[in-house]
């Protein structure tokens, strides 16, 4: 649920506290009818000031003297029913009011128990180990912290924590032309390979840009005339064309030698991802016609082949 508030400053972990408090004092909750004009000027009634209210209102009573508000909602007979209380965001809306979305109950229990036994556990592992895990793998896992958690508009994480966790996630999480001068690095190790793999789940765009254009020891942009970048999580050789005249012989090649599928439902990917595969076609993605074949696959020989007879 949400509430639109007017503009106090606001500590959201006190306001949390605060609530929970009176969730436990198991305050008794009463729904009485008014005649609005009997008690228009009764202050110790709350009412919002620019609202319109009809000649017969509803007023949700928490306690003998704690709360009274003309509301249409409540449908509690307690505090205590409500069981926990816990803001997860806090949206701006103009500078007049704040947003505040908040759980209760079994979910934000269940919130609760997510940030200490999923989220935290994982965080700190990568705080700890940061410098022993692989960077394509460390780049792979705060950027899945970042979509679950902590992204601005997730529910699923105590907006109390989300600042701390923020300024600590930029710590740690790869930059990107770090990542790239990782993942070319691997490609440099043998310039016949010209393949990278990965058993993590790294953004297609990403790795594509970074790979394709690079700059030299020289910083003289160069491209690459094809990666292949072998994706052993999902199952996928993914190849990133400099030439994309060549995809339609480079396709026939895939199908007839090796057994390959082109993948063209692009749906779940990303608009950068797609514009790669429709508008510049420099990006083709390949799944095995049988997927047992996958870990059987010679890719280093599959590189040397390509690039004698394809490329």
């Amino acid at each position: 649920m949400h509430y639109i508030l007017k503009p106090i400053l606001i500590h959201d972990n006190a306001e949390s506290i605060k609530v929970n408090e009176i969730v436990r004092l198991n305050l008794p909750i009463s729904i009485s009818s008014h005649n609005y004009n009997s008690i228009r000027s009764d202050l110790n009634i709350y009412r919002l000031s620019n609202e319109l209210y009809p000649s017969d209102v509803r007023c949700v009573n928490i306690g003998s003297t704690y709360s009274r508000e003309l509301c249409c909602g409540t449908h509690v007979s307690s505090t205590n029913e409500i069981e926990d209380f816990l803001i997860v965001r806090i949206d701006s809306k103009g500078q007049s009011n704040k947003r505040i979305y908040c759980l209760t109950g079994s979910y934000a229990k269940h919130v609760r128990n997510l940030f200490k036994n999923d989220f935290e556990k994982k965080f700190h592992y990568l705080e700890e180990n940061q410098n022993q895990i692989t960077l394509d793998e460390l780049y792979n896992e705060c950027r899945i912290l970042r979509e679950i958690y902590l992204d601005e508009k997730s529910l699923l994480f105590p907006f109390n924590q989300r600042f701390n966790y923020l300024k600590r996630w930029y710590k740690i999480m790869p930059d990107k032309k770090l990542l790239r001068k990782y993942l070319l690095n691997q490609i440099n190790k043998d310039l016949k390979k010209n393949f990278i793999h990965s058993n993590v789940d790294l953004p297609i765009y990403d790795i594509g840009y970074m790979l394709l254009r690079y700059d030299d020891e020289n910083h003289i942009r160069k491209h690459q005339p094809y990666v292949i970048y072998v994706n052993f999580y999902q199952q996928i050789i993914i190849i990133y064309l400099k030439n994309p005249r060549q995809r339609n012989q480079f396709i026939e090649h895939m199908k007839n030698h090796y057994h390959m599928n082109m993948l063209t439902n692009f749906e779940n990917y990303d608009q950068q991802t797609r514009d790669l595969f429709t508008i510049t076609k420099k990006l083709v993605i390949f799944q095995p016609i049988d997927k047992d074949t996958f870990d059987k696959m010679n890719f280093q020989q599959i590189c040397n082949e390509l690039f004698s007879t394809v490329f």
